[in-house]
C-alpha cells in the first residue's frame, strides 16, 4: 500500500487531485491538516510523512500581501522539504508551481520560482526526487471567483446578474487549462521516471485565448446579454502566459489535454 501525502487538499486543484488519487487501488492518502500540522514545526509532520512514498504539495497563496505569499509559498515549502529530509528522505515530491514563475515582476511567481530552486537543491543532495509542474491558468467548477481564475470570476458575476470588468482591451492572450487535466498530470508525475532527480515541466493547453473570447463563449450559454465594463489598466493577476514550447508535458509525456477550451467553458457554465 503506497502512502501519498497531500498538502492543499482542501483547495481548488487539491479537491480534484484528492478525488482522483483516492480512487486508485493500493494507495492511501494522508492529508496535511492546518491546526494539526505546521510547516514551521517539523515534529508536527513526523507521523504525516513517515512511511510515505510521495508528497503532492499544492498548499499555497496567490492573493495576499507579499510577505504572506513568500512566507507560505517559499518558506512553507522549505519547512516541508526539511521535514521530508528528516522523516522520509528519497521520496517523490510533486510541486504545483505556475507559469508565473517566468514573470520576474510577480511576487507570486517569484515565490514559486524560489520554491522550485529549493526543491532542486534538495534533489541534488539526493534527499528526494522533485517534479515541478508549472501550470498555466487553471479553471473549472469549484474555482473561487476573484481568487483562482478570471473565468470563475466572470461566471460568478454572470450568475448573479452583475456586469463583468475586463482590464485593458481584452485582447491579452492567455493559456487556460481545465482542472481535471491538471490533476491527471499530477497523477502521472508520481511515477514518471527521472534521469536527474529533478524535472521542471510546463503544463498548458497549448493554445491561447483572449479574455474577449472567454466572454464570447460564455455568452452562448446565457439568454440575457452580458454587460461588460472595460477598465483602462491592465490586470497584473490574471496569470502569466508565454509561448510554451520547451520542456512541456506534451514533449515529456506525449500528453495532450482531454478537455477542450470550448468544452471546459460549457462545463463551467453548466455548474453555475
Amino acid at each position: 500500500m503506497k502512502k501519498i501525502v497531500i498538502t492543499g487538499g482542501e483547495g481548488f486543484l487539491g479537491k480534484y487531485v484528492t478525488g482522483l488519487l483516492g480512487k486508485k487501488t493500493g494507495v492511501t492518502l494522508s492529508r496535511f491538516e492546518r491546526g494539526k500540522h505546521s510547516f514551521d514545526d517539523l515534529p508536527s509532520m513526523k507521523n504525516l510523512l513517515q512511511d510515505s512514498s510521495a508528497v503532492v504539495h499544492m498548499a499555497g497563496l496567490n492573493r495576499a500581501n507579499d510577505h504572506e505569499i513568500l512566507r507560505v509559498n517559499t518558506l512553507g515549502t522549505h519547512g516541508l522539504l526539511k521535514a521530508i529530509a528528516l522523516y522520509s528522505p528519497g521520496i517523490r515530491f510533486v510541486f504545483a508551481s505556475s507559469t508565473q514563475a517566468y514573470d520576474a515582476n510577480s511576487i507570486y511567481g517569484l515565490s514559486k520560482l524560489f520554491a522550485e530552486k529549493l526543491i532542486e537543491s534538495y534533489a541534488k543532495k539526493n534527499l528526494l526526487e522533485g517534479v515541478a509542474l508549472r501550470f498555466s491558468n487553471l479553471y473549472g467548477p469549484g474555482a473561487r471567483p476573484f481568487y483562482n481564475s478570471v473565468i470563475a470570476t466572470f461566471a460568478s458575476q454572470i450568475r448573479t446578474g452583475k456586469p463583468i470588468t475586463i482590464h485593458g482591451n481584452g485582447r491579452t492572450m492567455r493559456d487556460f487549462l481545465y482542472v481535471t487535466d491538471a490533476a491527471d498530470i499530477i497523477q502521472k508525475s508520481l511515477s514518471l521516471p527521472l534521469k536527474n532527480r529533478f524535472l521542471k515541466i510546463d503544463v498548458c493547453s497549448g493554445r491561447t485565448e483572449t479574455v474577449r473570447k472567454v466572454v464570447s463563449l460564455m455568452q452562448q450559454h446565457v439568454s440575457r446579454k452580458i454587460k461588460v465594463n472595460y477598465s483602462p489598466e491592465e490586470s497584473d493577476n490574471i496569470g502569466y502566459s508565454r509561448n510554451l514550447k520547451k520542456n512541456t508535458a506534451k514533449e515529456i509525456f506525449g500528453w495532450v489535454p482531454r478537455v477542450s477550451f470550448e468544452e471546459g467553458i460549457t462545463r463551467m457554465m453548466d455548474s453555475i
